[in-house]
């Protein structure tokens, strides 16, 4: 079995959930058992797990592993399913609905799901004193899972997880550290097998739990780590067998143009420190490979270059589409909007691009951090390019918007490997684009799928812009050479590459034996 592993499944995802998400198909297109395992408590997971189109058989939550919960089915239920207690009467107010005892004092509230009014997402208890005192949260598909207990301040003391047969199976404790902060001073797993256990935080926790799955097959697993700062002390401390790997999805140094920079990038600074304690480590282009093999002994650790990008068999095989049928004029950048992406400088380039081409457009499709976006926006104002450039937000269809445009974009000042890049390649857009550490000089194919501009030069890639959007001919002729280009990342060519670790993953358990 190989596992995935991450702190969640959002609804706004970033390129690492991107990647794993195609990295669930491509093992399950040859019949490779995988899992992608979260380690965030979440009451709403499945409705993600299906919104990002993840089967459950290829999904394990480490709190649903000990609820049991990962199979449970979904039902209704509604605030007059939930107990109330004897002689209080219930009414609807707003969008919740309140309970209260004979003297008509506040005993309970029942709060349904802002987007599925009919079914319960929590409860509060309340004293004669209107003081809140404990909270049940509802997973969405109908069971009551956490409560959280609270004291005199307010605050939570105690959470406390539960089967959906109502069984205790987990509890954290909060108190004050001393310095004024409430910290999580204490997490213990209930009767599990029979046994308590202890942790003060979640390192001991994650690990405890990576041995118990781990004892599945044998102990015959792949934990691929993709979220290192969150997973790896976990990984490296498990007391059973396994073929650990640190995938990079990033540059490991804290310089991205300084491969030999002695600081290193926050995200793997334990894992690198720690590197010959791996049994292998994943980057996703050559360039990063060779830098890699430079700075660490590949000796002792193997190192692999497996592309986060993989192009699906059925995308290969749609028509590809016109190059009359795509928006004249039409620019898109699909990136999170934050500070990395500088994504200032291609609202300069494009102000320069209008000044010339004003029938062209830019949309922008992705998240904000609420601070990065509005600078962007007040600058799209001062630009006075307002009617012009867009905002569109995220979208879990991204390829029906890159079949419309005729460019895509990317300033990134670093990426482990530009996913969106290989996207916009693999529907037919040619991409400029900075050309940093690391992915886009690997996709991308300078003067024949795309251009690659000195990173920084705003005003080099407007060129560049400007270049293609005055020759239809070039434009039409690069479109035509991505969609070839797209061919290196099939699920065939990505297979291959798995294909080296698969086979050190077989020999390592050989000699476990």
């Amino acid at each position: 079995m190989y596992y995935f592993l991450n702190t969640t499944m959002p609804i706004n995802k970033s390129g690492i959930e991107h990647a794993q998400i195609k990295r669930v198909h491509l093992f399950n297109s040859y019949n490779v058992p995988n899992k992608i395992v979260t380690r965030n408590f979440e009451l709403d997971l499945h409705r993600n797990l299906k919104i990002a189109g993840i089967d459950e058989k290829n999904h394990l939550n480490l709190f649903e592993f000990l609820q049991g919960s990962g199979d449970f089915e979904a039902k209704a239920l509604t605030a007059k399913d939930i107990k109330r207690p004897e002689g209080t009467t219930m009414k609807k107010v707003n969008d919740e609905f309140v309970v209260t005892d004979h003297r008509n004092r506040l005993a309970m509230k029942i709060k349904m799901w802002e987007d599925q009014s009919d079914q319960v997402s929590s409860v509060e208890y309340y004293d004669y004193a209107n003081n809140l005192l404990k909270r049940e949260r509802y997973d969405r598909r109908g069971f009551m899972s956490i409560a959280e207990i609270h004291n005199p301040t307010g605050a939570t003391s105690v959470e406390q997880i539960f089967t959906p047969s109502g069984k205790l199976v987990y509890e954290s404790f909060y108190f004050n550290d001393g310095q004024g902060e409430i910290k999580n001073s204490l997490l213990r797993i209930v009767d599990y097998q029979g046994k308590d256990y202890e942790f003060n935080g979640l390192n001991g926790f994650q690990r405890f739990l990576f041995d118990e799955i781990n004892k599945v097959d044998d102990g015959k697993n792949v934990f691929i780590a993709d979220r290192s700062a969150e997973t790896e002390w976990g990984l490296l401390h498990m007391e059973t067998k396994a073929y650990r790997v640190l995938f990079l999805h990033s540059a490991h140094t804290s310089d991205p143009y300084n491969p030999q920079d002695k600081l290193l990038n926050n995200n793997f600074d334990f894992s690198l420190r720690n590197f010959k304690y791996w049994n292998g480590i994943i980057d996703s282009t050559p360039h990063q490979t060779a830098d890699m093999k430079a700075r660490f002994d590949s000796d002792v650790t193997p190192i692999y270059t497996i592309p986060v990008g993989i192009v699906p068999n059925d995308l290969i095989e749609e028509p590809k589409v016109k190059f009359e049928n795509r928006v004249p004029g039409k620019i898109i950048v699909v990136a999170r909007l934050f500070p990395e992406k500088r994504l200032d400088h291609l609202l300069n380039a494009f102000k320069i691009v209008h000044e010339k081409f004003p029938e062209a457009s830019l949309d922008f499709w992705g998240y904000g951090d609420g601070e990065t976006d509005k600078k962007l926006k007040e600058q799209v104002s001062q630009l006075k390019l307002n009617d012009s450039v867009k905002f569109k937000g995220y979208s879990d269809n991204i390829g029906a918007e890159m079949d419309k445009a005729q460019i895509s974009t990317l300033t990134s000042s670093v990426e482990g490997f530009a996913l969106a890049v290989l996207e916009a390649q693999s529907h037919g857009l040619p991409v400029v684009s900075y050309d940093i550490p690391y992915g886009p000089s690997d996709i991308i194919q300078d003067g024949i799928s795309g251009t690659l501009i000195k990173s920084g030069d705003y005003k080099a890639f407007a060129d560049a812009l400007m270049e293609l959007l005055g020759d239809d001919k070039k434009l039409k002729q690069y479109s035509e050479a991505a969609y070839k280009n797209r061919e290196r990342f099939s699920e065939a060519a990505i297979w291959k590459d798995w294909q080296v670790l698969d086979q050190d993953a077989k020999k390592f358990f050989d000699t476990q034996k």
